[in-house]
């Protein structure tokens, strides 16, 4: 003798509220807007690389070195500080704090 299935353990099923619906709506036209954005701002990627390519790379070297040299900097300060109140680090540890510190500054 075989049974039926019984129904009565399926959970009911319930349709989308109207908030989740309207979520879903506004995460749809959200993506939307941002494909939009994008096909838009192409023209300004396209002068961006026509600027990377005319650009001369000693400047972009110099920056580079000038940028590491402020980790260094603030990583030199806080060894400085460190030091006088008697906790020597190695100066290369505190690098990462450095750029940490500019980067919340």
């Amino acid at each position: 003798m075989t049974r039926e299935p019984d129904d009565s353990f399926m959970p009911p099923q319930r349709s989308l509220s109207v908030w989740r619906r309207l979520g879903y709506w506004l995460f749809g036209l959200l993506v939307l807007g941002a494909v939009v954005l994008m096909v838009l701002r192409l023209a300004e990627l396209e002068r961006f690389a026509e600027l990377a390519r005319a650009a001369q790379p000693q400047w972009l070297i110099l920056a580079v070195g000038l940028q590491l040299l402020t980790y260094i900097c603030v990583a030199w300060v806080w060894h400085s500080a460190l030091t006088r109140v008697g906790q020597r680090r190695p100066l290369g540890s505190l690098v990462p704090l450095g750029v940490a510190k500019l980067f919340t500054d």
